[in-house]
């Protein structure tokens, strides 16, 4: 199965990254927070590239006969 390096990914993530952005960065910005931010920030276009492939793929399976 596949899904294990999510949950390894999950497991060994800091309680800070699960946090808001702003509650954070209250301690000042470091990279381990910029990466953080950079991570939510680019989740959206992640979800929005899987799910165009995923379209894409299940309409050329479609197509064939």
């Amino acid at each position: 199965m596949k899904a294990w390096p999510l949950a390894l990914a999950l497991l060994l993530t800091p309680a800070l990254a699960f946090a808001c952005p702003y509650c954070a960065g209250r301690g000042g910005l470091t990279a381990t927070m910029g990466a953080l931010i950079a991570g939510i920030v680019s989740l959206p276009y992640f979800i929005g590239w899987a799910v165009i492939r995923a379209v894409k793929r299940t309409s050329a399976d479609l197509e064939q006969p």
